[in-house]
């Protein structure tokens, strides 16, 4: 007579042969535990970040449409939750901020050195650091050193020309932006942040601050339907003088030739004569001037993603740390040294990531992040200086709290023709911190889709996490 199978038996299959096994209730009683740990787990936050969020992140239809990396790490244990693409390295555009920034945070005190300084008989000598915040518009408060310098104590001035200065453009930058606010030149001291602010005087005549400017602001009568002045490489500025121009019309556009200008700038802005040395003339006994606080020029460049501001904080640390206004030593030193311990490699070329050039992987830019929220002291004046969902600058409309509660999205944007990422710190409803890294490249179009798709994803983490 056939035995009949247990109600209690189970299919077995061990290397590919697969038979009947027949568990005994004290088997099974033994089992129970361990099938309870397997349920609790498969049902932990943890389990589903790791396997069910990454399958549908890698489905995503956005997704698809490119090419998506993905790091998502523990913030106090640094261990890896997800990854996707964490290796592979990608164009980070202005993520590339979050290298600068730390850069200059461990370079760099509670204020920026503004010039070297000295001052013999009411004589000024003053070598340029590299300052961006000299006489620009957004520091009007912190202008200690315009003001000393344009005093009537003030006699002669000598401004001191490095040894080597800066080239205006970062290597990898595209032509044809020039002329767009966002690749203002670069150069060794700054006047005025490096751009023109173009403004209707009247309802047909246009005006440029700062005023020196004005003389190369011509009326014409062949601009007829242009929407906004022509501005041509040798800084002049034609307009059409039949144009009606609204009272509130302002048009931003960056100095060609910046570093040239520097003197007719001082000049026109001082009212008295700038005496153009060497640098091998400063006095011995010069000293450093110190400008603005750091704070306040890490949170605009981060905010609102100033390349400008990057670009020069980074040849800033170059002299800091080396001598030389040239960026290519504090790559290596950072490189080398600052990140040595983050995972991945990278091949990074200029401060603000207008460069095509720059490329990371989502496994560094997360390292280079856990190692800043292990490093600095103070947390929130690091959570500070990124972008707040919800709050302020470049996420200000995403990522956006309930009524009356803290934000929980601090990251950095980065956005180019075909590529947006977003990297920084997230803070998730069971109070647990993570540090990710979101990098989206070779898309097509609009980058919307990528920007809501990404909100959608890392709004399940913060509501699993």
């Amino acid at each position: 007579m056939a035995l009949q199978e247990p109600e209690n038996s189970c299919k077995a299959k061990f290397f590919g042969i697969t038979g009947k096994a027949y568990l005994s209730p004290m088997k099974q009683l033994l089992l129970l535990p361990f099938l309870g740990l397997l349920v609790l787990q498969a049902c932990s936050p943890a389990y589903h970040l790791k396997h069910g969020f990454k399958r549908e992140l890698e489905r995503s239809e956005v997704f698809e449409a490119g090419f998506t990396g993905f790091v998502l790490k523990d913030a106090t244990s640094g261990a890896t939750i997800l990854a996707t693409n964490a290796e592979k390295r990608f164009i980070p555009a202005s993520n590339t901020k979050i290298l600068t920034l730390a850069a200059c945070l461990n370079t760099f005190g509670d204020s920026l050195p503004s010039a070297k300084l000295s001052n013999s008989a009411g004589d000024i000598w003053l070598l340029p650091l590299g300052d961006p915040t000299f006489l620009h518009p957004s520091f009007q408060a912190w202008q200690s050193l315009s003001q000393y310098i344009a005093s009537p104590a003030a006699k002669q001035l000598y401004l001191a020309k490095n040894r080597i200065e800066p080239a205006p453009l970062g290597a990898g930058w595209a032509w044809d932006d020039v002329n767009d606010i966002y690749s203002a030149e670069r150069s060794a001291m700054p006047v005025y942040g490096n751009v023109r602010r173009i403004y209707a005087l009247e309802a047909d005549s246009l005006a440029v601050e700062p005023p020196y400017w004005n003389q190369l602001c011509h009326k014409t009568r062949q601009e007829q339907g242009a929407e906004q002045p022509r501005c041509l490489s040798d800084n002049q500025v034609l307009y059409d003088a039949r144009t009606a121009f609204p009272s509130d019309f302002e048009l931003l556009t960056p100095v060609h030739g910046a570093a040239e200008f520097a003197v007719p700038l001082l000049e026109d802005t001082l009212h008295k004569k700038v005496n153009r040395v060497g640098e091998e003339m400063m006095p011995a006994n010069a000293r450093v001037w110190y400008s603005c606080p750091a704070d306040t020029v890490y949170r605009l460049m981060m905010q609102v993603s100033d390349n400008f501001l990057a670009e020069q904080l980074l040849l800033m640390c170059a002299k800091q740390r080396f001598d030389t206004l040239q960026e290519a030593p504090a790559l290596r030193w950072a490189t080398d040294s600052l990140f040595r311990a983050a995972p991945g490699k990278v091949r990074w070329v200029d401060g603000s990531g207008l460069s095509r050039y720059n490329l990371c992987s989502p496994n560094f830019l997360s390292g280079v992040l856990l190692d800043l929220w292990k490093t600095q002291k103070d947390r929130q004046r690091l959570l500070g200086l990124f972008p707040a969902g919800g709050q302020s600058g470049t996420i200000a409309n995403w990522y956006v709290p309930a009524a009356g509660a803290a934000p929980y999205v601090f990251a950095k944007t980065g956005s180019m023709s075909g590529v947006y990422c977003l990297s920084g710190y997230l803070r998730a409803d069971s109070g647990k911190w993570y540090v990710f890294s979101f990098m989206h490249n070779n898309f097509t179009g609009s980058n919307t889709r990528c920007k809501e798709e990404t909100q959608r994803l890392l709004e399940k983490i913060k509501k699993r996490g």
